[in-house]
């Protein structure tokens, strides 16, 4: 095994300033074109109309690297496109290395360099930083093996979040098998409240200040937890003393928890697993009266239905990121099937959820042994 520097086994091209001003999202005489953002999907939407150096096309399959924010590295996924500034191409410079061994290598070997790299608004990647990057390099049989082990670790997690997404489409075959047709009546979704305040936004302002956070206590549920649909845990706690003045935020096992900001409508059941807690104040809170509105029936039409979220996003408001307040929120016209149909519903929907926590859990398992795996040849 001998130590090189990634500049002397790999060519580094670095993307091209293109014209900016010559960017279109209508593909009709342009050329595809990777920006960061692009770097993690594998394809974009963004097309360049104008004359280019040919050296800068980029094919499916080639590995690139974001320089901006998160030091992202995957295999392009689409068709041919020209390879913009703060992107960068890495291809092996001969058969002492293999692409996929480096690939693995890099991806590892970025997070810590992200990690390492202060910034004050964005983090940069310099070309000299990864020039300069040394990587032990087993011989070409031992790098076929170690790919191999990893890419069967992958390719198992892979298949457990494709179960994921077949029960996510099973869930939302059911609502629409069940509701689409129909013809049910709709009123405000503060109706189906047994009191106004039981929608709420999380406290903020003198309400709650950031130094009053503490490392454990009373969580505060917020986006990220939301987002991940609770499995993300939390990272921000006050006191039980300041958690009881704080009760009107509180949340609880069967309450809606919707974000407020960005990704506006985005929600999740607060599950009945975790202590109570209190929400942050970019995030509502929707309490449903159990005999008017199942929890899980109405977070599935605030995702689904197409009438709803038309509803949130024509009065989401805000000129940089969409948002939505408690008044506007509360204007919301909601279904309301028979609570019969609805608990039907839910029942079939917490079957599917239970496979997906099982699901979920060997992802958590198998993802421990491929990081584990990883450390072990990468340190």
């Amino acid at each position: 095994m001998s130590e090189r520097r990634l500049i002397d086994i790999c060519d580094i091209q670095y993307g091209y300033p293109f014209d900016s001003s010559k960017f279109s999202d209508t593909p009709e005489g342009g050329m595809p074109l990777v920006r960061i953002r692009d770097v993690k999907e594998g394809s974009t939407e963004t097309y360049y109309k104008g004359d280019f150096p040919k050296e800068y096309i980029i094919h499916r399959g080639d590995f690139l690297v974001g320089m901006d924010g998160e030091f992202n590295i995957a295999a392009w996924r689409s068709e041919d496109a020209l390879l913009n500034q703060r992107v960068c191409r890495v291809v092996s410079k001969n058969q002492e290395v293999l692409t996929t061994f480096l690939y693995r290598f890099l991806k590892k070997e970025l997070k810590k360099i992200e990690d390492e790299t202060p910034f004050v608004t964005v983090k940069h990647l310099s070309a000299k930083r990864l020039g300069q990057v040394y990587l032990d390099v087993p011989s070409l049989s031992e790098q076929e093996r170690i790919v191999a082990e990893l890419d069967l670790l992958q390719g198992i997690i892979d298949k457990q979040k494709a179960q994921l997404k077949e029960l996510d489409t099973l869930a939302q075959s059911i609502f629409y098998d069940m509701f689409e047709h129909r013809n049910d009546p709709t009123c405000r979704i503060v109706e189906i409240c047994e009191n106004a305040d039981d929608i709420k936004c999380g406290p903020f302002g003198t309400q709650l200040s950031k130094t009053e956070y503490q490392n454990e206590g009373i969580a505060i549920w917020g986006i990220p937890q939301v987002n991940s649909l609770f499995r993300i845990p939390p990272t921000e706690f006050i006191t039980e003393e300041k958690a009881h003045a704080l009760e009107a935020f509180s949340v609880i096992a069967g309450d809606i928890v919707m974000s407020r900001k960005g990704n506006v409508g985005q929600c999740a059941v607060f599950p009945s697993t975790f202590n109570p807690g209190i929400i942050h104040s970019d995030v509502l809170r929707i309490r449903p009266d159990r005999l008017r509105m199942n929890p899980l029936f109405l977070m599935h039409q605030l995702h689904l239905s197409d009438t709803i979220k038309r509803q949130i996003i024509n009065v989401s408001s805000g000129a940089i990121m969409p948002g939505i307040n408690v008044g506007k929120l509360k204007q919301i016209h909601v279904f309301t099937p028979p609570i019969s149909l609805q608990q039907s519903f839910a029942t079939k929907i917490e079957a599917i959820e239970i496979q997906k926590t099982l699901i979920n859990q060997s992802i958590a398992e198998t993802q421990k042994l491929f990081d584990y795996t990883m450390d072990k040849y990468f340190g």
